[in-house]
């Protein structure tokens, strides 16, 4: 079964997620996350609170600490070896960030194509193909050719998201993915991402601290006090 394609398969679960900083001062505590496909959370809380840390940590930018439970559409990931843990983030996870993070010497078509760059499943014909559509979803294929220093911020932002959606994305990660953008534009490519994710079935995670991006999310938690909970009452 495809469970990419399965409404409510679960993605993520995370139970009592732990980090620490070298010098051993906790940032994270006792964290628990469950998200499923088509589902959409928002993260909210000061800065500083380990938002971002929470958000890489899902994404397996690097382990959690020791009496975490975390499982990535089913795989113990304490249990995977690095490169084991490299290739399924390679292919289940997309990131989003404020900055966009495009290369700036390199096309549009370039920036999506990356991530499949290093993938066994598609030949570079094949990327070439995968980037065209990505872009063409977003409704951007017209600026294949263009460098990032030649469009405007919104346009740098689907761009971006388009490279996060090049490999279909069993998880979208977004940090603060409007942030740089101005109100209408900013709700616009989030309009698009969150059809996206519903036409792929997709969990997506964001960290924000939009009052109406959050409300946009079907639920919304807090992170305080380096754990998690209901957010409710929220102004930011």
């Amino acid at each position: 079964m495809d469970t990419r394609r399965a409404v409510n398969a679960k993605v993520i679960s995370l139970h009592n997620g732990s980090r620490t900083l070298p010098n051993g001062g906790p940032v994270l505590e006792r964290v628990n996350l469950t998200v499923a496909s088509r589902e959409s959370v928002a993260i909210i809380g000061r800065s500083g609170s380990g938002k971002s840390t929470l958000l890489a940590g899902l994404g397996l930018l690097f382990p959690f600490g020791d009496g975490t439970d975390y499982r990535l559409l089913g795989h113990r990931v304490s249990t995977l070896k690095e490169k084991d843990a490299a290739s399924l983030r390679a292919r289940t996870v997309g990131f989003i960030l404020q900055n966009s993070g495009l290369i700036e010497h390199l096309s549009a078509l370039e920036n999506v194509r990356l991530p499949l760059l290093h993938s066994r499943a598609h030949s570079p014909r094949a990327a070439r193909v995968a980037a065209h559509e990505a872009l063409e979803r977003l409704g951007i294929e017209h600026l294949a050719r263009r460098r990032p220093t030649e469009v405007s911020g919104g346009e740098r932002q689907r761009i971006a998201i388009a490279r996060a959606l090049v490999i279909r994305p069993q998880l979208i990660l977004a940090d603060e993915p409007t942030g740089a953008l101005d109100e209408q534009t900013g709700r616009e490519v989030l309009d698009q991402l969150l059809a996206l994710v519903e036409a792929d079935a997709s969990a997506l995670v964001v960290v924000t601290h939009d009052a109406e991006i959050a409300s946009r999310m079907q639920r919304t938690y807090r992170l305080h006090s380096r754990t998690l909970g209901p957010a409710t009452n929220w102004v930011p």
